[in-house]
């Protein structure tokens, strides 16, 4: 039996701050049409790939203050401004704020989670 492996939390920075992320969820919808044929059976006419849910679970560190982030989310809700970053060796580009929560915690550290949309490809990374 192996044991439980632990990682680092990657920094991802958004909106000029450095995040930890702890971990990621993600998730996709494919939309179709369905319309009966004459025979009484069902005929897939479209397929439209929705914009995919992202969402990251990230903790915040600041001594004076920790939080910080909620006026730059507050303002990217509010401008609908899109950003870009990576993760894991992956690229998420045009990525929209959906919503956030976020709780401040004790001694200068705030925990978010920051759901955005994306329709764009999510590419790996070249490394060079």
């Amino acid at each position: 039996m192996t044991g439980i492996k632990e990682r680092e939390p990657e920094i991802i920075v958004i909106g000029g701050n450095a995040f930890y992320c702890d971990r990621i969820k993600a998730s996709g919808v494919m939309n179709v049409t369905e319309q009966p044929t004459v025979s009484g059976s069902t005929a897939v006419t479209n397929y439209c790939r929705r914009a995919s849910r992202i969402t990251l679970c990230l903790r915040y560190y600041s001594e004076e203050r920790s939080i910080k982030p909620l006026a730059v989310f507050h303002d990217m809700l509010g401008t609908r401004s899109q950003f870009s970053f990576s993760y894991q060796g992956y690229r998420f580009t045009g990525c929209t704020i959906q919503n956030f929560t976020a709780e401040e915690k004790e001694e200068g550290w705030l925990t978010a989670e920051l759901t955005f949309i994306t329709s764009d490809t999510i590419t790996e990374e070249v490394q060079t």
